[in-house]
């Protein structure tokens, strides 16, 4: 299908791909906001200091970003120094990574219940970033502090956490804010995602995050963006898991996994990092079956156009059009 993979590859290229300049200011803008919480303590006293250094996560990170950029996720490691983790209730045997220096601000934020509430962690970063971006919307956006900066088109999520090292040596996480009012911490590690996302690129000969930039393309302009942006990539990880055939074409990959994601949509999609709860909880069951029903559509009519337009190639790109929108260049 030559001709459906230069359209393909146009529209990744044209639309899809984030421009040099849009990758630019992304980087000083968020390293700014990075530099700032760094050297906040200084001034206040009250507000955490950091370990281990900040890093970024996401889809940003991963190079599997569409435009627009507004959530560039920035993980902000704090000083656990005087902290006992906790899992559901129990202790764990595990270090929160920290300087060991005594003082810890982050010990000034416990709740009445004696725990460190996630949800006061995030209004103090929110609060912290009104007041240095005051022309700026400012607000919590799930487990972040979403700071969109309108005169750029672009969004930093700031992520605060900490670093969890069991004494096991079993895989070490991160706590980061539930999110969405409630005070406790989920379990992750961005850094599992970047390295699974980093084997499939390298397997797939630097394609699969182009192919993963197309789904959610799809998922934007054809699916009303149903599914959540890291369920979806997730969701291409377990599609082509195990997969011997490298990615020749991208109409061929998006055929793939048009045809065999049903099964892993279908049910509960577990956390690739094996740390967290299934991923998926946020879908409600109509917007499952509504997701589903249009994977169906469109497996069926790329594969009913495959078969019956060999002769008739401007019918299979007018297929693909109406299943990835008017940038579809035919």
């Amino acid at each position: 299908m030559p001709q459906v993979h230069t359209a393909l590859n146009t529209l990744l290229n044209n639309h899809l791909t984030l421009s040099a300049a849009q990758i630019s200011q992304g980087s000083i803008s968020h390293n700014y906001i990075r530099d700032l919480l760094v050297n906040r303590n200084e001034r206040d006293s009250s507000f955490p200091l950091f370990v281990d250094g900040d890093f970024l996560s996401g889809s940003y990170a991963r190079g599997t970003k569409i435009f627009p950029l507004n959530d560039i996720d920035v993980m902000m490691v704090m000083d656990g120094t005087g902290l006992i983790p906790l899992d559901k209730g129990q202790y764990l045997n595990a270090e929160v990574r920290g300087s060991g220096e005594q003082g810890n601000p982050i010990l000034q934020h416990f709740g009445e219940n004696g725990l460190l509430s996630s949800k006061k962690v995030l209004e103090l970063f929110r609060d912290v970033l009104m007041e240095s971006h005051p022309m700026s919307k400012i607000k919590e956006d799930g487990q972040a502090v979403n700071v969109w900066l309108d005169s750029y088109k672009l969004g930093i999520d700031v992520v605060p956490c900490f670093h969890i090292v069991p004494s096991d040596g079993s895989q070490d996480f991160y706590y980061i804010p539930a999110g969405n009012d409630k005070d406790y911490w989920l379990k992750t590690n961005p850094k599992i995602d970047e390295k699974i996302s980093e084997n499939y690129q390298k397997y797939h000969n630097n394609q699969f995050s182009g192919l993963v930039r197309l789904l959610k393309h799809w998922n934007r302009d054809y699916n009303a963006e149903r599914l959540q942006s890291y369920h979806l990539e997730t969701l291409s990880w377990y599609v082509f898991s195990g997969i011997p055939t490298k990615i020749q074409h991208y109409g061929d990959a998006l055929n793939f996994f048009f045809e065999n994601v049903t099964q892993y949509l279908a049910i509960a999609c577990p956390d690739a990092t094996k740390l967290g709860d299934p991923i998926d909880q946020y879908l409600s069951p109509e917007n499952r079956q509504k997701t589903l029903q249009r994977i169906a559509e469109t497996s069926s009519l790329i594969n009913t156009v495959s078969m019956l337009g060999l002769g008739n190639p401007e019918r299979k790109l007018k297929a693909w059009k109406s299943v990835l929108g008017d940038k579809f260049v035919i």
